[in-house]
Order: C-alpha cells, then sequence, then structure tokens
C-alpha cells in the first residue's frame, strides 16, 4: 500500500512539471511600407527593436510609429536615400499586441503618405 501511494504521489509530481509549466512565448514581427515603397519599417519581436529606412531619392524622412501598452515610439530616417536606422524599443512585455505603421514626412512633423496599420507581438 506504501509503494503505491509513494507512486501515485510521484506519478502526480512528474506531471505537475511536465505538463503544468507554460511554453515560451514566440512574438510576431510586423512590417510596413509606405505608398510606393519608398518607406519601410520592420518590429523584430525578439530583442524587441525597430528597422527604418529611407528606399527613395524624394527628400522627405520615414518616421515609423510604434504603439504598444499605451506607449507611441518614433523612429525616422533622415538621412536620405538608402539609409536605415536601428532603435531598440523598451522592454515589451511578451504577449503584448504591437501597431506599426510608417510615414513619409512631408515637414518636421507632419506626416505626408503612411502605409496601413500592421499588427504584431512582442
Amino acid at each position: 500500500m506504501r509503494v503505491r501511494n509513494f507512486l501515485t504521489v510521484g506519478l502526480a509530481a512528474a506531471a505537475a512539471v511536465a505538463f503544468g509549466s507554460s511554453p515560451a512565448f514566440a512574438g510576431t514581427d510586423v512590417d510596413v511600407r509606405t505608398v510606393g515603397n519608398g518607406g519601410f519599417a520592420k518590429f523584430y519581436s525578439y530583442g524587441d527593436y525597430v528597422v527604418v529606412c529611407d528606399y527613395a531619392a524624394d527628400g522627405m524622412p520615414v518616421d515609423a510609429v510604434l504603439q504598444e501598452g499605451g506607449f507611441t515610439h518614433h523612429f525616422t530616417a533622415n538621412r536620405g536615400k538608402g539609409t536605415c536606422e536601428t532603435e531598440t524599443v523598451r522592454n515589451i512585455p511578451e504577449g503584448n499586441t504591437v501597431k506599426l505603421y510608417v510615414c513619409l514626412l512631408d515637414s518636421p512633423h507632419s506626416p505626408g503618405a503612411c502605409s496601413e496599420n500592421r499588427y504584431g507581438k512582442a
């Protein structure tokens, strides 16, 4: 009887360890492009960072906007065609939804053509 109780408790403990722990969360990256592909931005969930690139010689900087958890982050590529900027975002809690879009700036704080909103997970 003692052996049976010991085995029952041992099997229950093993099952709790094997099935009770939650798996690691895999986030989803998300990328967007402006109309005409003049600007590009991508959020990388592993490392929580954004890359924003200017692909057009149009004199307009590219502004990527990442929204998550009540925060709005702006990342700008303003050094001309063929340049990219990489910026780390604050440590976003895993599983949080992020919204990303990118705009060409007509003037320093006036967005022109913007992409659609895209969503991913940190």
